[in-house]
């Protein structure tokens, strides 16, 4: 399987929660890191994604939504043309989320601080796997990672690398 992460961050050469992603990316065979850097080259960008079994957006919760380079490389890389026959292309490859908040993720439940859910405010993604045909994966969520405890940064690394290759169930599984 190949699986293609693709970062959206206004900063990743100082984040310690990428360089965290990076390095067990790094240890996985057929795993392409693939950071965001504008301008952007729309056929190489779907030649990425048409090469990949499994991709994933890994981005910073910035403001309930995705960082701008990533919102960018949507818009630019996700038209109308893609949507069209060339959408066919991404029919049965998996979507997948890597999110890390700033925030604890308990203020994200019914009726917490934040009001709504990590599920509610990623719905837009979840649509996007939707109209192209992509089989959306649970996401993968990670609250307040500097503050992780070394077993709890463990556990992550493992689930972190079963996201990127581990066959996930299909629905109704």
């Amino acid at each position: 399987m190949k699986t293609l992460v693709v970062i959206g961050h206004p900063d990743v050469a100082t984040s310690s929660t990428q360089g965290f992603f990076k390095h067990a990316a790094k240890q996985e065979a057929g795993v392409t890191w693939y950071p965001l850097v504008a301008p952007f080259d729309r056929g190489a960008e779907r030649a990425l994604l048409w090469a990949a079994d499994r991709i994933i957006f890994e981005f910073p919760l910035y403001w309930y939504s995705v960082p701008a380079v990533m919102k960018a490389w949507l818009d630019e890389v996700f038209d109308d043309d893609l949507l069209g026959t060339a959408g066919d292309r991404l029919a049965g490859k998996e979507l997948g989320l890597v999110v890390n908040t700033g925030r604890a993720l308990k203020d994200f439940a019914p009726g917490q601080g934040q009001s709504f859910t990590l599920a509610e405010l990623l719905r837009p993604l979840q649509a996007l796997a939707n109209e192209t045909k992509m089989t959306y994966l649970t996401p993968l969520v990670v609250g307040q990672f500097d503050y992780l405890t070394e077993r709890e940064r463990q556990e992550l690394l493992v689930n972190y690398r079963q996201y990127l290759t581990a066959p996930h169930p299909g629905p109704g599984t």
